[in-house]
């Protein structure tokens, strides 16, 4: 993501998106091609939003996730975050379970659904 950054739920996504779509839109005098990638870029936020509130808040430890389709296993599961940590590897990082963007890196996204980082 290089255009929404730092979005924590749907709604915050739904706010910027339309401020950002009212200043890149081409009929309103905005850059044509910053406005595809914002589509793009909203699209794909809000797909991985509506997984989200499919399945994160119930995450248990051992339970498999998908981080960026890297299979990962949950190792740590607090009130709002939870840790999980690539099979096989050393890797691991702090999601948020509303939204399931890591805590400190916002490129890194869980889900339940392996699907949804692949390409359309």
């Amino acid at each position: 993501m290089e255009i929404l950054t730092q979005i924590q739920n749907c709604e915050q996504l739904k706010l910027i998106y339309r401020q950002l779509a009212m200043k890149y839109h081409p009929d309103k005098g905005g850059d044509a091609q910053m406005f595809i990638k914002l589509n793009s870029e909203y699209k794909e936020l809000f797909r991985h939003f509506e997984l989200i509130a499919k399945g994160l808040e119930n995450v248990r430890v051992g339970d498999i996730v998908f981080v960026n389709g890297t299979e990962c296993m949950v190792n740590f599961v607090g009130n709002d975050i939870f840790i999980a940590q690539a099979v096989g590897r050393l890797r691991k990082d702090v999601f948020y379970k509303s939204t399931g963007i890591g805590k400190y890196n916002s490129q890194f996204k869980a889900s339940t659904y392996n699907q949804y980082f692949k390409a359309n």
